[in-house]
């Protein structure tokens, strides 16, 4: 009688545990599940800030390209968005002028590498302290030929590395697709991505010289001295290029554009870089906007994912 005594108390203690076993692993589940629906909701609430920002950016775009003919730093657009609080979200933002920058897919025009482009390119390199070989790497990585320039690299090599793809042979999508080529290290591109872009379109995209990084102006210009080159460079913020004529008689004795190259005063692509912040989520976003014969529209954003290596298709091999 005692031993069942006994046996009653454990069982009764044993059921006792199970249920508050059963009940800890409900309130975790629900813990989870609460945690979720939070996330779920500031991630859209993120996401419908960052949408309010793109709007702003293409408003501010539209109005612009309706009230004047040029583009130039002084302008509303180039001005940052302060950091704004809405019910506990933040946003902050900078349109910058991405025709103030060396467009990458000009190295390549119909398969084809672009000498003059190439020069550029190589003296914005000289310019921002990178070794010039990045220029003929990158053009062999966008080329329609497997002919890997002295020094570079095609299909074969990348083919060789621990996941391998081969060439692009085609323009660049995005920045972040340097990663790929030959020689573009993290230091490289982080350097480079201020002064340079990827635009798309089959032909070469001009560069606008009213906004044009100080590296790619002194890049674009041939023959000038560093003092005088300082002092256009300088004037052009309260006194803007009104045309590529006005540029160009402004430019230092014996100064010239670099041959081969398209210069212009106003852009129609342009760069957004947002950042919402709402905890526990911080979202930068970027964006491409093109303005087009007053159409002002979104080429694409993205939240800051990289894409991953392309993979290779061996049955093309």
């Amino acid at each position: 009688m005692r031993r069942e005594r006994g046996m009653a108390v454990v069982m009764a203690l044993l059921v006792v545990a199970m249920a508050a076993t059963a009940a800890a692993v409900v309130l975790w589940q629900q813990g989870l599940w609460l945690r979720q629906v939070e996330a779920d909701r500031a991630n859209a609430q993120a996401r419908l800030v960052a949408d309010g920002g793109i709007g702003w950016a293409i408003e501010v775009l539209r109005y612009d390209g309706e009230t004047t003919g040029t583009d130039t730093l002084a302008e509303l657009w180039a001005q940052p968005l302060p950091r704004t609080d809405a019910q506990g979200v933040a946003v902050s933002g900078q349109l910058a002028d991405a025709q103030g920058r060396f467009n990458l897919n000009n190295l390549v025009q119909n398969g084809q590498g672009v000498p003059a482009q190439l020069a550029l390119y190589r003296r914005l390199l000289t310019e921002l302290q990178l070794p010039v070989s990045l220029a003929d790497a990158l053009a062999d990585y966008l080329d329609a030929d497997d002919d890997a320039r002295a020094g570079s690299a095609e299909s074969a090599w990348y083919l060789t590395q621990p996941r391998p793809y081969k060439s692009a042979n085609a323009p660049l999508v995005r920045l972040s697709q340097l990663a790929w080529v030959k020689g573009y290290t993290p230091g490289a591109i982080a350097t480079l991505a201020p002064h340079v872009s990827v635009l798309p379109g089959g032909e070469p995209v001009a560069i606008n010289v009213n906004t044009a990084t100080e590296p790619v102006l002194r890049a674009l210009i041939e023959g000038a001295r560093g003092g005088a080159l300082q002092g256009l460079i300088s004037q052009r913020v309260d006194k803007p290029f009104a045309d590529v004529a006005d540029f160009k008689a402004r430019l230092p004795a014996d100064a010239r554009v670099a041959d081969g190259v398209a210069v212009g005063v106003a852009s129609k692509y342009f760069l957004l870089e947002s950042r919402v912040e709402r905890a526990p989520i911080n979202r930068a976003v970027s964006a491409l906007i093109v303005r087009d014969n007053r159409d002002t529209r979104l080429v694409w954003r993205s939240d800051g994912e990289l894409a991953p290596p392309p993979p290779v298709d061996r049955g093309k091999e």
